[in-house]
């Protein structure tokens, strides 16, 4: 074309690309513009119109987390040739110059921020340099007039003993900031793991389960002997803080700084177990015998929590376990075919006891060294194995993917870093509204939205395949002239996972519940 695009700088959310262009619909020569990226489309470049531009030339935009756009402009009332500007792009004020020394009588380029306001650096043809433009550093203790960033307030997080009250000194405390969609960073947080489906006895389950206190890698803090830790948190972000200390169990709380009391502190509180005792006992199904030196994995389906233990030589194991809940319970050991039951504590009265008795079948042979390849999976994986994963829900008419929906494909993600050998298919499904070309183009771009995410997630492309299905398989009997509602119609919006290896080639199926 007959005109540039230049000196591109993508927004702190990455929602909004702006750039420098003397293409057509200006204010002059050089103009910044600024184009959105929705639905997983990069919409028409809008114009940032008179407030930033001019009759002269503008480029070199940055746009720093309070929301200034920082720019270059030759058009304005200027120390020399460009000098740097910053502009409110929430609006309500004029572009104002940032002075000296940022700006001097040579070219003045390329300004960026630090996300706390007070270090930065631009380039310069200012005397004093080594060349032409010079890059310069610059740091600014108490800011930068015109930016206001939010900072840190100073938080007390003070543990103590839900019934007497009593301060609890020793008390680990670890703090995580959640995400925009409201969840924690899986890799901090959770393990992912395929768990035995007790409904299905070929059928693996992929699962988000959190990790003890003890496997946590965050920083922890200890509460002193008045039960206080001392830390720093943004007044608008949330936080999940979470505390243990022995003989108590384990607290959370979420928690947002700017609905804290005056005094600047916030209560957490732990208590004593109440807990139900399980005893369970393992034997093989030919004898009777007890079984030792099994994995006992119990997991808590009310909060995805998990606890392991092993065995011991009568084959015995016991768990505290909250009432109120259903489990899953899973004992796995080489050369045994996987356990799987579930219970529910529901009814039961804290203190009470419960008894599960578990029985293993032997594969009825040697156990082959092969098998520990396939670390996390107990037991050779067989042709028709089937792994499941939740579906990945989108809008309608849509192909980004709805927020908080990305966990999933956070875990499988860690999943696939885990087994190098994995290679997928990604299935893209639409429900029936729209026309049949339509929906089939969407579906294509919802599965390449997935593939594009996992890849920014570290899996590497070549092993992920990505199919668009339109609305030839819908999941129920929401087809065209069918009247249903927005929950039966978001059941057929959903992306699939299909594993097609996993070291050795495996034929996997998807299935899937109603919510």
């Amino acid at each position: 074309p007959d005109f540039q695009f230049l000196h591109p700088a993508l927004s702190p959310d990455g929602k909004t690309l702006y750039f420098a262009s003397n293409m057509p619909g200006g204010q002059g020569k050089m103009d910044i513009w600024k184009v959105e990226r929705k639905d997983g489309a990069w919409g028409t470049p809008e114009n940032l119109g008179p407030g930033v531009n001019t009759a002269g030339n503008e480029g070199f935009p940055f746009v720093h987390e309070s929301n200034v756009l920082f720019y270059s402009s030759n058009g304005r009332d200027t120390s020399g040739h460009f000098d740097i500007f910053g502009y409110n792009l929430m609006g309500g004020a004029a572009s104002f110059n940032l002075g000296a020394p940022f700006n001097s009588t040579g070219d003045d380029l390329g300004f960026i921020l630090d996300s706390e306001g007070t270090k930065g650096f631009f380039a310069s043809d200012r005397e004093g340099g080594y060349g032409r433009d010079d890059i310069y550093s610059f740091e600014a203790p108490d800011g930068i007039d015109g930016v206001e960033v939010e900072m840190p307030i100073e938080v007390i997080i003070v543990v103590a003993d839900s019934s007497t009250k009593d301060f609890i000194e020793g008390a680990e405390v670890r703090i995580f900031e959640q995400s925009e969609d409201g969840f924690l960073e899986g890799d901090n947080l959770y393990d992912v793991d395929l768990v035995p489906n007790p409904d299905a006895p070929n059928e693996l389950v992929l699962k988000l389960i959190r990790k003890d206190m003890d496997a946590l890698d965050t920083p922890v803090k200890t509460t002193l002997s008045n039960g206080e830790v001392y830390t720093e948190m943004y007044p608008s972000r949330k936080y999940l803080i979470l505390a243990s200390k022995e003989d108590y169990d384990d607290g959370e709380l979420l928690f947002t700084p700017s609905n804290m009391g005056e005094d600047g502190k916030v209560m957490l509180y732990l208590s004593k177990p109440a807990c139900i005792n399980l005893k369970g006992n393992i034997a093989v199904d030919e004898s009777g015998n007890p079984l030792e030196d099994v994995t006992v994995t119990i997991i808590n389906n009310c909060d995805n929590t998990a606890q392991i233990v092993k065995a011991d030589e009568n084959g015995q194991f016991t768990f505290c376990i909250p009432p109120d809940c259903d489990f899953s319970i899973t004992a796995e050991k080489r050369g045994y075919e996987t356990a799987v039951s579930e219970f529910s504590t529901e009814d039961l009265e804290p203190g009470s006891e419960l008894t599960a008795n578990i029985t293993m079948t032997s594969f009825g042979g040697p156990v082959d060294d092969a098998d520990e390849d396939m670390d996390g999976f107990d037991g050779p994986m067989e042709e028709g194995a089937v792994i499941v994963l939740q579906n990945i829900y989108y809008d309608f008419g849509k192909s980004a993917i709805r927020a908080g929906a990305a966990r999933e494909l956070d875990a499988l993600a860690t999943l696939m870093r885990k087994y190098p050998s994995m290679e997928i298919e990604l299935i893209a499904h639409t429900d029936s509204r729209g026309s049949d070309e339509f929906n089939q183009s969407l579906s294509l771009a919802r599965a390449e939205s997935a593939k594009d995410y996992l890849t920014r997630n570290g899996v590497q492309k070549d092993r992920i395949t990505a199919f668009g299905y339109g609305e030839s398989q819908l999941r129920n009997e929401c087809e065209d002239g069918v009247e249903c509602s927005d929950e039966d119609h978001a059941f057929n919006r959903r992306t699939e996972v299909r594993i097609t290896k996993i070291d050795v080639p495996i034929k996997v199926e998807y299935r899937v519940k109603k919510p």
